[in-house]
């Protein structure tokens, strides 16, 4: 019963497809042991059953005396066709989800396959992500596991190119911001591999996101926030600043921005030599302050 989307669905495609299949069936409906069902209608009719069952069990639990011996057998009947109801109900919805990923994963222009048994779609939707010297709309594809943020491309179709793919592990949080003056309905997603802000359309919208995200983040209990994560920051805008956040000379054609690829903040090269191995084991840009203030850090001074 959990696959008779996907049954319909292969019904679908080899009737118009396969024209021996279809005239079979045709032909099929004229037998009079079929009683002019087509098979569409006989997959669904598991399904249909079980509520008619529930609806049965409850009629007669209302004709049958409570003094009577079946009583409560018939109450504990219902209880079991309720929880099968259940069950059926969720594996349908854990099977459209799956099927929902394949068809997301053939929009993608690139070879990039998300499809994975254990994975289910969440929510699709738009956002704009705030990036240091600009803002971009892109297409955001929340999944059980993963995140996807993706631009259509100028073809059309549905087709998408995929920039990003962030899992949702120990790793991953998500923080409701207050309203600025310049932005409102803003969220901060959090990883190790990359941090950054994003502005939903609406108050609903927001609000639509943050519990998808919180919803995720339940279906995965066994994943919880590590203290020994070393997240990546969020980088500050080109436009938020004119000064530098070390030494707060302004920035001239002469004193470039930086950033500190610790804290995130604009600085110049003056107050950035320090340097730092990263994740990827590349030596990266770090401020004086993040020197000073993070004495655990394998830094290294290099003068430029």
């Amino acid at each position: 019963m959990k696959d008779t989307e996907k049954a319909n669905k292969t019904l679908t495609r080899e009737l118009k497809n396969n024209s021996r299949f279809a005239s079979f069936l045709k032909e099929a409906l004229e037998n009079p042991l079929v009683q002019k069902q087509s098979l569409a209608s006989l997959l669904i009719l598991p399904v249909q059953r079980i509520p008619r069952y529930l609806m049965l069990a409850k009629d007669l639990l209302k004709k049958t005396d409570s003094t009577h011996k079946d009583y409560e057998l018939i109450k504990k009947s219902i209880d079991l066709i309720m929880l099968v109801t259940k069950d059926v109900d969720e594996g349908i919805h854990e099977n459209n989800q799956r099927e929902t990923v394949l068809d997301i994963n053939r929009r993608f222009t690139e070879r990039s396959n998300i499809v994975d048994p254990s994975r289910l779609f969440i929510k699709e939707g738009e956002l704009v992500k705030i990036c240091r010297n600009s803002k971009k709309k892109y297409i955001f594809l929340l999944f059980s596991d993963l995140l996807i943020y993706a631009s259509p491309v100028k073809t059309g179709g549905g087709k998408l190119k995929l920039h990003r793919r962030i899992e949702i592990n120990e790793g991953f949080k998500v923080l409701d911001l207050d309203d600025t003056e310049n932005e409102k309905n803003i969220m901060q997603i959090i990883t190790s591999i990359k941090s950054f802000d994003v502005v939903a359309e609406t108050p609903h919208s927001k609000k639509a996101w943050l519990d998808a995200f919180t919803k995720t983040r339940a279906s995965n209990r066994q994943q919880s926030e590590s203290s020994d994560v070393n997240y990546a920051p969020v980088w500050q805008t080109d436009v938020s600043s004119n000064d530098c956040y070390v030494c707060k000379i302004k920035f001239s054609v002469f004193r470039r921005r930086h950033h500190c690829r610790k804290c995130g903040s604009l600085v110049c090269n003056e107050c950035s030599k320090g340097r730092t191995i990263d994740k990827n084991n590349e030596r990266v840009r770090v401020c004086d302050y993040c020197r000073k203030f993070e004495p655990k850090m394998e830094l290294e001074r290099i003068d430029l």
